[in-house]
């Protein structure tokens, strides 16, 4: 007989035991080449605002991710916004936080939180958010996440971007 963890108020049914931050590349990967303003995009869109809006996704993206795959990190619009709130789950028992200036030794599933530009995030810094699944070298992190090169796709970024992680 096997267990299942039912959560009616997201909508979401896995495997009980099952490890979130695996699941995350996986669930992402069903989507891979889904372009904006379409089919899952759409649904993601209007999910998080109630219509189809045409804006930035990479977070409503991760927020929609962790919604379906009953991850209890509050949504948000805005990268830095969803830094935080992944980071205040962490301070609730909810998976771990790692800043800057203590990352990990990255692994499969980790949600990825890149500046791409200045020291510090904030909800105005070009930013992104993704779920990182290998590391084809020292100076690269490959990923898949929302709104990369407006689709859902596999892309591999400069290592030196990584600014936070959160491992479910």
């Amino acid at each position: 007989m096997s267990k299942f963890i039912i959560d009616t108020e997201a909508g979401t049914c896995r495997p009980y035991g099952t490890p979130i931050a695996l699941n995350i590349v996986d669930f992402l990967k069903r989507y891979e080449g889904a372009n904006e303003y379409d089919g899952v995009v759409a649904t993601i869109q209007k999910w998080y605002y109630g219509s189809l809006v045409k804006a930035p996704w990479c977070a409503t993206c991760m927020s929609w991710v962790f919604n379906q795959l009953g991850i209890p990190v509050d949504k948000a619009e805005n990268v830095y916004t969803l830094m935080r709130n992944c980071q205040y789950a962490a301070t609730q028992g909810h998976g771990t936080f790692y800043s800057r200036s203590e990352l990990p030794e990255l692994k499969r599933g980790d949600v990825c939180f890149l500046l791409f530009t200045g020291t510090t995030m904030t909800t105005t810094s070009k930013k992104h958010v993704t779920a990182f699944i290998a590391r084809p070298s020292a100076e690269r992190i490959r990923c898949i996440g929302g709104n990369q090169s407006d689709k859902i796709q596999v892309t591999d970024y400069a290592s030196s971007t990584l600014y936070a992680v959160y491992r479910p």
